[in-house]
């Protein structure tokens, strides 16, 4: 416990400085209902982004968290960052604990210390908001661990008798209260981040893989069945307010590159990202904060580069399928994965995602306790065998074994204060991921911030030539031309972010105050009407109208003023 506790804070601590980056200012920073404790109720009535940024997901057990750090630190970024690091260290400690229950000590010890210096973790810690994954995850752990521990509890006083159809009361955990903790723990994991949904197949598949029951399936299911109906009720109950409050039974806007691709390109795009999935759980050496085109291929069919990824998941499949009577352990391990990266595989609905690191936070406690199964499995004997009186091979094996746990408390705290602010983030980012378009559009937005509207301009442009669709991008750089005063370079990229426009923008608006700018009024009023007819009618399109208004009464009555062709002393008509 206080070496996983410890290899746990040493990896997170250097991040303690950080600042507020990224999202942690949409979310935190600029948002004015986590100022005030009085917003707290407000919180689960509403969406966890704000209207403005596009009213998408629901986490108010999160946003709650953020609210009670805001009021106690005052807005001080190192109270959240604190939080952050003793969240993590719980989460590690109960990766231990679940670890404990399905492998020997010695192996339970090595799952738990991989997960704590794993590298993949710095972005849901080192980043305020990944504080919704420290949640969602400590949850669902706490939820499988007690469930493990109070099954095996009340099976130990269960009569062994062949064909026993016994049920003792209070089983299969001991009481109701039991069951509801459970269940609580795992609607508390949903309400901190939505893919903690999946509690209740992790759940199920320690049931099937780690239970020993004795008694028939029959038996077994009635015992089960009450606290199953009451955890489905529960999540569909969730389910059905999430889906009220935010309007959609998804709730997140998907990701622009899936919008301009087919449903089969979006899977066959996505089993390329399995590489990268094996990449990050097993040697995270090369860490990214923004994973998308060209960086990240995309496929519009299946490809013969596709076949690592499709060999690498029969295998893993297979490997389940045999594991299942004969190595348990690591049946669940694989079951843990599989589960985990459903939601985050964005094959049941697209996400906001292709690939995120903060995503792997959950599924990397299936591929730590998977490693140390496969160490247990390999080695096959007991840690006391490992002392320097042991053989040279299992020395050489616990050499290699210190010397992976010291790179990843290595890279995973050098890696922490490339969080500490936009800065650095957006600039390390171009360097880790130079092909990622996302990359360079985000460091734009810095240069131009900064005053350096060359070096913006440059990064903007490299971003729309190594993806040229999204609409974001034209509009962005459209409206930087703007505020230099240039709209001659603006209106083509502007009339390109309304042709690729995925989401509804200001686009249509900023369009038309370049042609009202350029005198074209007809084109101006034309395009105001047209954003009218896409989206709410603001108070911006009022303001672009009257001033069209204006401009056209203005010529209307210097016309009038004009004299007549035929000279002073002609009649007047």
């Amino acid at each position: 416990m206080a070496a996983v506790g410890g290899l746990a804070f040493a990896a997170s601590v250097t991040g303690a400085r950080n600042g507020f980056t990224y999202d942690d200012r949409s979310i935190i920073v600029l948002d004015p209902r986590i100022h005030h404790l009085g917003h707290l109720a407000r919180l689960w009535t509403e969406t966890y982004w704000r209207p403005s940024m596009g009213a998408g997901l629901y986490r108010p057990f999160t946003m709650s968290a953020f609210t009670l750090e805001w009021a106690v630190g005052r807005g001080a970024p190192w109270l959240f960052h604190a939080v952050n690091i003793l969240l993590y260290v719980a989460v590690c400690l109960a990766v231990y604990q679940l670890a404990t229950l399905v492998l020997p000590w010695a192996a339970a010890a090595i799952a738990g210390v991989l997960f704590a210096v794993h590298p993949v973790h710095v972005e849901a810690v080192g980043n305020v908001v990944g504080q919704s994954e420290l949640w969602a995850a400590g949850f669902l752990l706490m939820a499988v661990v007690l469930y493990i521990r109070w099954r095996r509890e009340i099976l130990a006083h269960i009569p062994r008798y062949a064909g026993t159809d016994v049920i003792p009361a209070g089983y299969p955990l001991g009481g109701w209260g039991r069951s509801i903790s459970i269940i609580a723990l795992v609607a508390l994991g949903c309400l901190a981040k939505e893919h903690a949904i999946v509690g209740p197949a992790l759940i199920v598949a320690a049931e099937l893989l780690v239970i020993d029951d004795p008694r028939p399936p029959g038996a077994r299911w009635r015992a089960l069945r009450p606290m199953a109906l009451l955890m489905m009720v529960v999540v569909l109950v969730y389910v059905v307010i999430r889906a009220h409050v935010v309007g959609a039974w998804a709730g997140d806007s998907p990701n622009v590159v899936f919008e301009h691709l087919t449903p089969g390109a979006r899977r066959w795009t996505m089993l390329g990202v399995v590489a990268e999935w094996a990449r990050l759980l097993v040697w995270p050496a090369r860490l990214v904060a923004e994973y998308s085109p060209p960086q990240i291929r995309l496929h519009q069919h299946f490809e013969a580069g596709l076949l690592g990824s499709v060999g690498l998941l029969v295998a893993l499949g297979a490997l389940l399928l045999a594991s299942l009577r004969r190595w348990p352990a690591g049946a669940f391990a694989l079951a843990w994965l599989a589960i985990t990266l459903v939601l985050v595989s964005n094959l049941v609905v697209p996400t906001g995602v292709i690939l995120a690191e903060r995503t792997l936070f959950l599924p990397s406690v299936g591929i730590a306790l998977f490693a140390a199964a496969v160490i247990e499995r390999l080695a096959a004997v007991s840690w006391n065998e490992f002392a320097p009186g042991a053989g040279i091979g299992h020395r050489l094996a616990l050499s290699a074994f210190v010397v992976v746990v010291a790179l990843g408390v290595v890279r995973s705290a050098t890696r922490q204060p490339v969080w500490a602010s936009n800065a650095a983030l957006f600039t390390q980012g171009v360097r880790d991921a130079p092909y990622s378009y996302r990359a360079h559009d985000v460091y734009a937005g810095l240069l131009f911030d900064g005053g350096d509207r060359r070096g913006g301009e440059r990064e903007a442009r490299i971003a729309l030539a190594l993806y040229p669709h999204d609409g974001v991008l034209y509009r962005d750089l459209a409206n930087e031309y703007m505020r230099a005063g240039l709209c001659s370079p603006a209106v083509p990229l502007l009339r390109r972010a309304i042709t690729e426009a995925t989401v509804q923008t200001d686009a249509h608006v900023l369009l038309a105050r370049c042609l009202l700018a350029q005198g074209d009024t007809a084109g101006a009023r034309a395009e105001a009407l047209r954003g009218v007819g896409v989206g709410p009618y603001g108070s911006f399109y009022h303001q672009v109208l009257l001033a069209v208004d204006s401009v056209e009464t203005r010529r209307a009555r210097a016309r009038v003023r004009e004299p007549s062709p035929s000279g002073s002393g002609g009649s007047a008509p």
